[in-house]
């Protein structure tokens, strides 16, 4: 079972964070049933040369994390597989072109029916796929929208290995919060890229 754990209000960032994650991922443990044995080497977080936070946790290689944060929220998704999240805070302004520019034709079709708020689901669903992939926002990724609506799945495929896979996008809501006990304070965006196509669970992290 895939899990997001988000924190509330005041967070560390970059490898202040590490802690955090450790904590994020022991839970995740725990409540998949993991062995006891997977809690004598404690998991380590390094960073990857793109700077994507990962994990060196012997025995455990399948074991993928994903962190973002906005506003007062800081998210760490946790997933048996490669996975990838986003949040975004809907601001005001964007920068001009940058659908135009880094969209495909789908996504641009949606961002045009949905308006102010559109542009943020895609960018979420963007930079989730370009955590999953290691290469960023700005790489080449399948279309996440067509006919008007979100795409549920795409095809992924890693140019290093020519291998393909099929990736599920799973949109994170403020309902979805509220019933973890998270009270949004703005207007967000959030997705997550996952091997599973089962909706990832959202717990509350608690200091």
């Amino acid at each position: 079972m895939d899990i997001i754990f988000v924190k509330q209000g005041k967070y560390e960032k970059g490898g202040a964070a590490f802690p955090l994650i450790r904590k994020a991922v022991l839970c995740f443990a725990e409540e998949n049933g993991m062995e006891p044995e997977a809690f004598d080497d404690m998991p380590a977080v390094r960073r990857t040369e793109e700077g994507r936070p990962c994990l060196e946790w012997p025995g455990h290689d399948d074991v993928d994390i994903s962190v973002s944060h906005s506003g007062d929220l800081w998210v760490c998704l946790v997933s048996k597989g490669r996975c990838g999240v986003d949040l975004q805070t809907v601001r005001d302004k964007v920068s001009p072109g940058t659908a135009d520019r880094y969209y495909t034709a789908g996504e641009r079709e949606y961002t045009r029916k949905g308006g102010h708020g559109a542009f943020f689901d895609i960018w979420v669903r963007r930079e989730a796929l370009g955590k999953y992939g290691g290469h960023g926002f700005f790489g080449k990724y399948p279309d996440s929208a067509s006919d008007g609506m979100l795409a549920e799945h795409v095809t992924f495929s890693h140019d290093e290995s020519g291998v393909s896979e099929t990736v599920y996008l799973h949109s994170i809501t403020a309902e979805m919060l509220s019933e973890a006990g998270i009270e949004e304070k703005e207007d967000f965006r959030a997705a997550a890229a996952t091997l599973s196509d089962g909706t990832p669970k959202i717990r509350k992290m608690r200091d």
